[in-house]
């Protein structure tokens, strides 16, 4: 593992040590979850009588007339299949909880690299419809202008003001960018869409100015819809309304009409969005006419090549994820399998062919995975908002957006496993000894 971690990385490990405070404390958590886990079977054996044990009652299990009604009428290998599952529904009900906590870890690191994607690539491709961010020298922004023009070039003027300040309820400054925006929209031609997720879009010229906030600043400031908060840009402050949230930005966001920074703070236009025509590109003669450019496509490429870079380092949990699911899965299916034995031998006692025995254990395998991958994805959900919880400040913020693929990648890994150990289920039915199984039921 040193080694991958070399890889990703890219430093060397010199001081290989080992923390034995570390290993103890894995050992005696190991110790302490196989000690609760044997409680409640030492306490039922204690409990069983010798004359009950020799007599085959412990085993003897009546089935539900209620599921004997209900799956009266359907096909007998399904009925079967439901009778027989449902026999021990606390043994079924702990199948679906175990099969769901073993995509904990691989099913919560493909959530959050998904969020980081959505944040991150999505926003930027979307909702940015600029090609290029043309930063305004001192001059002004006439020259960048003139070349729109001259390469029917359609602009928009943008400030991005890093210096805002907001107090928390402790009293200390945070800072925050300030957006001002041309318009505000959510879809159309707008140059910066807006990914508006509660609340309205702000009004201009109004009596108490009106802002927008990304969903990070207001979750951590505590900041309602409709409420007033004090900012300050600059040396001024000022009372505005919070009106709506958005979602999309890692930093502490807060979005002006362009028109109220300019024209009551003072703030000139910082950059110039512009949107090429067709094969257009730009050249050197803006390059002249500006402070900096910024190409969109090449901020997209730096952007994957980040995530590319992060999903190394993320491709080991998930690498381990997918080990402990296997593993934990393939245990409790097995052992789902083996409790059933005697069931399985009487049922081919009393006339069953194997085939639909067999047909009987890949219904039963699906519906595990069906329903286990369900609460997998639930748990993953749960373990990405607290990785996503312990990561997140007020510098990044992340929020985790369930994404449906995910959600039916990971349902569909935990069915693909579970059918593929009805091939060992099958094997052990045709290796039965029935005549030995017979003499235990007669028993």
């Amino acid at each position: 593992m040193l080694d991958v971690y070399e890889s990703i990385i890219g430093l060397p490990i010199l001081n290989e040590s080992v923390d034995w405070n570390v290993v103890i404390e894995i050992v005696s958590i190991a110790m302490v979850i196989v000690f609760l886990s044997g409680l409640r079977p030492a306490w039922t054996a204690s409990r069983l009588k010798p004359l009950d044990i020799l007599g085959g009652q412990h085993e003897v299990r009546v089935g539900s007339k209620f599921l004997q009604k209900l799956t009266a009428r359907l096909p007998t290998t399904i009925g079967l299949t439901i009778r027989s599952s449902m026999r021990k529904p606390v043994r079924l009900s702990l199948t679906f909880l175990a099969v769901g906590l073993s995509m904990l870890i691989y099913g919560s690191m493909l959530m959050f690299s998904g969020s980081m994607v959505d944040i991150l690539v999505d926003n930027l491709e979307e909702g940015q419809q600029w090609d290029v961010q043309a930063d305004i020298p001192e001059v002004g922004p006439e020259g960048i202008i003139a070349w729109s023009s001259e390469h029917n070039a359609t602009y928009e003027l943008v400030i991005e003001y890093p210096f805002g300040t907001i107090k928390d309820d402790t009293g200390k400054a945070k800072p925050f960018t300030a957006i001002g925006l041309e318009k505000f929209a959510t879809e159309g031609s707008s140059m910066r869409l807006v990914n508006l997720i509660e609340g309205r879009l702000p009004a201009n010229e109004t009596e108490t100015v009106q802002v927008l906030a990304d969903e990070g600043t207001a979750t951590l400031l505590d900041w309602k819809l409709n409420e007033k908060r004090t900012l300050k840009l600059g040396t001024m402050m000022f009372d505005v309304e919070l009106v709506g949230t958005t979602r999309g930005e890692i930093s502490r966001t807060i979005y002006f009409h362009r028109t109220f920074l300019e024209e009551d703070i003072g703030i000139e236009p910082t950059s110039v969005y512009l949107k090429l025509e067709n094969g257009g590109s730009i050249d050197g003669d803006l390059a002249d006419v500006s402070q900096g450019l910024t190409e969109k496509q090449n901020l997209l490429s730096g952007i994957n090549k980040l995530l590319e870079q992060q999903s190394q380092f993320l491709g080991v949990f998930i690498f381990l994820g997918i080990l402990v699911a296997v593993a934990v899965l393939f245990n409790t299916l097995v052992m789902n399998l083996a409790e059933r034995d005697l069931e399985l031998s009487t049922l081919r006692v009393l006339g069953a062919s194997t085939t639909r025995l067999g047909s009987m254990i890949i219904g039963e395998n699906f519906v595990i995975g069906l329903v286990g991958g369900i609460f997998g994805a639930i748990f993953a959900y749960f373990g990405t908002v607290y990785i996503a919880g312990e990561f997140s400040s007020w510098t990044f913020y992340i929020t985790v957006v369930p994404s449906l693929k995910v959600v039916i990648f990971l349902i569909a890994t935990v069915i693909i496993i579970s059918l593929a150990i009805t091939p060992y289920g099958i094997w052990r039915l045709r290796r039965m000894n029935l005549v030995e199984k017979v003499k235990d039921f007669s028993s």
